[in-house]
């Protein structure tokens, strides 16, 4: 049983959350910790385009944890060399040169700004990343690329290019400069702080210290058990005369090993947290040793000067900066030390100031031009249309809007971003962006939208009765409505949204800090949520807060996002809604969260009808709360550690109870409860799924054995290849969320039959309506389905009658839930199958050789393998004739030949055309093929150990093809020696030598039939390496046979 960890074969986490194990009325509350599940951020469910699913990318969004994470999400580190200041790398150069690390077991090359950079993987680094700054705040990617050019981590840095104009130029001492330093451990006192130096000093470029091996100059340390305890540096520097008054922002940045202390004109100006007492009270003696248990190992800071000691610190002409190093005890093995500094004047203006309304046609803001400031509303008239260009940044003054009534087109790139932001150091927060009635074509793209207000709920991004596109675009740092969306068409697609509040914080409002807020769709519009990194919420605050629209109008889509977390519901409507392929994760109840009710995957209400399907729920206290007579449709799904219950249908504090649910083809691992909180007339249904306990009395076809997972914990929610769940879903798909998109298919013919009417099973986790065609001809008129989504739902079959001899095939597009139909392009395919075609199935037999479809029907002799061995299955013991029979007539004669002789060195033909071996060309060796068979008598049918295999071709079936793993090895007669003649070429003469016996080695690669083989991709788990396995081309077939 799964309840039972013991029995599962993937590994859980060591602690367990707080869970309240609530049936009916009883309550249990078992509380641990929290953290060993506070799990970093995963990218959504992929489906391309083959029909591969898997679970994101190898790396996470580093933006979407910005506020109080200790943990990096990102291997790549990136050192600019600039001093911080205002939260961001400061210059106000146009142009900068970065370096830094990444892991390098897993790269292969390094971008940085969308362009390679130098990369050294034996040392882990890379460097040489020349960049051009525009004004303002600059978001620079850097992005880890393995062998194969897939992307495997990436990170960044917001470097603020500072064009505020100044009086003085910045002053400054770079990494690596030459100091002079004391290294005999005597007691200097303070005079030299402050003062030249002369032997015993000595002089060395930075980094200096001892122990590490990473040193420029090795200074000395005393004896190992008994090292010095102070070892002093001094350097000067020069201020142009004039400049020194300006200079009010002094930035140290400070490597050091253990404790350090560092004076600027003999005033001491820092002291690291690891040394006694505060700033300039002397505290610090030549014995004093650092704290062993605070920071400084090898720690790189930043400091800023106080304000208090920049008046008069600095003077024109040479200035003298001292810094003396700590060890921590007598026995330590090393010291390290290096020191850059940067004077500067504070930014005091150097912004494109703009306010009021814009007048009408295009306004252009360009990243040359700005930044821009905001100092009063902007509003784009609804004559007007604002566009903003790459790399431009956008400042607010204080609780100030950019209102848009035409339109705004801001598209950035991804490597240069447009940023609406506040004035560093500022501490403003604006109103927003504000869409009023609007319902031209707003787009904005590749863009960081930041720092909303604090005491309205106009949102970040406001729209009533607008319309509006988002994507890539990164929302942070605002408290409270990310979006608000009233009768308005948005879409949003790969994004990502912060965190709204730092882990472990109370949250400041009470169901006002959620991302997206909102009600109603106009008609003919759409509201679409695809792709995007939901950040965590807490308390009493939904991710997604919608009232929608009901059937046929426009319902929301909720599409491949991942939801970190919170301690209310992921989702929370009111109305139709088509939820399908997210990751839902980490919804408890937290202690900030009061309110009456709990916290769910969904909390659907108001008499609705909601659609989910291929959605993953982990570690949530319920997947859905269906409430106030609503209906669930909940088909294909994957639900591992649902806490309390999966579904419940009556909120905590009573009331009506939900209407009921139809769930279908769905994984419920390690969750003891599935159906929880109704009544007899709940109107519920359980088919095909895997559970724990005895609910299955709800339906059919359930399974309480472990499904196998992969591993959860590691986010592989695959089925290994041994699962009951494999092929025991609806329509003969997998059960849970990793099937393929659109319709499926099921019931297509063997292979070859003699039938002429086929009838097809139509199927699709939230099918209303499909459409088809036969042979790439016209699609049909939409087939619409009966009662979807319920246990009454009736799929119509395709039948199809008088098809001609040859092959033939199906392709099926579905209408979901949300009435958007299946692209052409997606279409799902059936898999092809011949009607009185003995040539076609040849030839189709060697297409799949060499260019694997996947179709293990071919596969005629069991064998695991779609090879040659195939043809003569068909060619033998099917048709009753040799290798070398053109046309199929019963013998190899002349009228072979000649059509041999006719075609011979074409490239691009079939059997029919004198191709017998299969590679596409027609040669000496197909010669030999025809000449070994010759008048040959053909192999009688009784004789043949197949005959069951050749009953199974030839009478048509809607059911799959025989298991041919239970057909006994072929035993058929010695072919001819690879050692005859070529007559009348003295070519190659290759044939298949003997093959008496089973003569494959691996019989565990033989492939269950049974299984339906539109979904045989790796059961959607092991992928396209599965074509590797299952088939074999025709080089790869006969160099195996010429080795055996």
């Amino acid at each position: 049983m799964l309840r039972n960890p013991k029995n599962k074969h993937w590994s859980r986490p060591l602690s367990i959350l707080c869970r309240e194990r609530r049936r009916r009325n009883r309550r249990a509350l078992a509380c641990e910790s929290l953290e060993s599940r506070q799990l970093l951020a995963a990218n959504p469910i992929v489906t391309s385009p083959d029909g591969t699913i898997t679970i994101g990318a190898d790396f996470a969004s580093p933006e979407v944890h910005t506020l109080g994470w200790t943990e990096s999400l990102s291997d790549i580190t990136i050192d600019t060399g600039l001093p911080t200041v205002s939260g961001y790398a400061r210059t106000d150069s146009t142009s900068l040169t970065l370096a830094g690390s990444a892991n390098s077991s897993r790269t292969s090359s390094v971008h940085v700004g969308g362009n390679p950079v130098t990369w050294s993987p034996a040392e882990g680094t890379w460097s040489d990343a020349q960049l051009d700054l525009n004004p303002g705040i600059n978001r620079i990617l850097v992005q880890a690329f393995d062998a194969n050019g897939k992307e495997t981590d990436r990170n960044y840095v917001d470097i603020w290019r500072d064009t505020s104009g100044t009086s003085a130029l910045p002053v400054s001492i770079p990494f690596g400069s030459t100091w002079s330093y004391l290294d005999d451990g005597s007691d200097q006192g303070t005079a030299w702080r402050s003062e030249p130096h002369s032997p015993p000093w000595q002089t060395g470029a930075a980094q200096l210290g001892y122990g590490d091996g990473d040193e420029t100059t090795v200074v000395n340390g005393g004896p190992s058990n008994n090292r010095i305890v102070t070892t002093y540096f001094t350097r000067t520097f020069d201020i142009p005369a004039g400049q020194a008054e300006f200079l009010d922002q002094i930035t140290i940045d400070l490597l050091r090993d253990d404790g350090a202390a560092v004076y600027l004109n003999g005033v001491e100006v820092v002291r690291t947290d690891n040394l006694p007492g505060t700033l300039g009270d002397n505290a610090v003696r030549y014995n004093t040793w650092a704290d062993l248990g605070s920071t400084g190992d090898n720690t790189r800071s930043s400091f800023v000067v106080p304000e208090s000691l920049t008046p008069g610190l600095l003077h024109d002409g040479e200035n003298t900066i001292a810094v003396e190093i700590h060890q921590h005890d007598a026995g330590s093995s090393d010291i390290s030390f290096d020191l850059g500094l940067t004077a500067i004047e504070k930014p005091k203006t150097g912004f494109e100031s703009v306010s009021g309304t814009l007048p009408a046609g295009t306004t252009i803001w360009s990243a040359e031009a700005g930044p821009y400031l905001i100092t009063s509303n902007v509003t784009i008239p609804p004559n007007g249309q604002l566009v903003i260009e790459p790399g431009t940044t956008v400042y607010f003054e204080n609780e100030q809007s950019l209102i848009v009534r035409g339109q705004i087109v801001a598209e950035g790139t991804l490597e240069d971003r447009i940023r609406f932001t506040r004035v560093p150091g500022s501490g403003t927060v604006s109103d927003g962006i504000q869409f009023s009635s609007t319902m031209q074509d707003n787009r904005i793209t590749y863009a960081v939208i930041e720092w909303g207000g604090t005491t309205t709920n106009n949102g970040l991004i406001g729209l009533d009765n607008s319309k509006l596109t988002l994507d890539h675009v990164t929302l942070d740092h605002a408290e409270r409505r990310r979006i608000r969306s009233i009768d308005s068409a948005l879409t949003v697609r790969n994004s990502v949204f912060a965190d709204i509040f730092a882990p472990n914080s109370p949250p400041s409002t009470d169901n006002l800090s959620e991302h997206i807020w909102g009600r109603n769709v106009p008609a003919g519009e759409s509201f679409i949520v695809e792709n995007n990194i939901f950040g965590t919420t807490a308390g009493h605050n939904d991710v997604i807060d919608f009232d929608a629209g009901f059937r046929p109008d426009p319902i929301p889509q909720i599409l491949n996002n991942t939801f970190l977390g919170g301690g209310d519901d992921a989702m929370d409507f009111e109305g139709d809604v088509h939820i399908e392929a997210n990751l839902v994760m980490n919804f408890i109840k937290d202690p900030w969260n009061t309110g009456s009710g709990n916290s769910n995957g969904i909390s659907a209400g108001v008499g609705r009808h909601y659609f989910m399907t291929r959605n993953i729920f982990y570690n949530v206290e319920h997947v859905a709360q269906v409430k106030q007579d609503s209906f669930l449709t909940f088909v294909n799904n994957t639900v591992v550690d649902a806490l309390v219950s999966a579904t419940y249908y009556q909120r905590p504090t009573g009331g009506e109870f939900g209407r009921g649910a139809y769930l279908d083809g769905n994984i419920f691992a390690n969750t003891p409860v599935v159906l929880d909180e109704y009544v007899s007339t709940t109107d519920i249904t359980l088919n095909r799924s895997a559970i724990e306990t005895n609910e299955g009395t709800f339906g059919t076809g359930n399974i309480t054995s472990d499904v196998m997972l992969a591993d959860p914990t590691a986010f592989d929610f695959s089925l290994l290849p041994s699962s009951p769940a494999i092929g025991a879903g609806p329509n003969g798909v997998d059960m849970g969320a990793l099937i393929p998109p659109g319709a499926t298919l099921s019931g297509e013919p063997a292979v070859f039959t003699t039938e002429t009417s086929a009838t097809l099973e139509v199927g699709g986790p939230d099918m209303f309506a499909y459409r088809y065609r036969v042979d790439n001809g016209t699609w049909s008129d939409p087939v619409l389905v009966a009662s979807p989504g319920t246990k009454e739902q009736v799929i119509p079959p395709i039948q199809l009658d008088s098809l001609a001899p040859g092959e033939h095939s199906v392709a099926v597009i579905k209408q979901s839930s949300a009435g958007v139909w299946q692209a052409e392009a997606l279409a799902t395919q059936s898999l092809a199958w011949i009607v009185e075609d003995g040539v076609a199935l040849i030839d189709a037999i060697c297409r799949e050789m060499n260019t694997p479809s996947l179709d293990d029907r071919l596969d005629l002799d069991g064998s695991g393998v779609v090879d040659f061995e195939d043809v003569r299955v068909f060619v033998e013991e099917t048709v009753g004739t040799r290798i070398g029979d053109a046309d199929l007539g019963g013998t190899v004669d002349g009228v072979d030949f000649g059509v041999w002789d006719s075609n011979k060195f074409t490239i691009g033909t079939g059997w029919a055309s004198g191709d017998f071996n299969c590679d596409g060309f027609v040669d000496g060796s197909d010669f030999n093929l025809w000449n070994a068979n010759r008048f040959v008598a053909s192999p009688p049918a009784s004789q043949s150990p197949h005959a069951s295999a050749r009953a199974a071709l030839s009478v048509g079936s809607a059911a799959m093809l025989v298991n041919w793993t239970d057909v006994d090895p072929p035993n058929r007669p010695t072919a001819v020696s690879s050692t005859a003649k070529a007559e009348p070429f003295a070519g190659p003469n290759v044939v298949p030598p003997s093959l008496a016996g089973d003569r494959h080695e691996n019989l565990s690669r033989r492939l269950d039939h049974n299984h339906h083989p539109r979904f045989r991709r790796e059961s959607n788990s092991q992928g396209i390496a599965a074509a590797q396995v299952r088939t074999k081309t025709h080089d790869a077939y006969f160099a195996d046979l010429s080795e055996k």
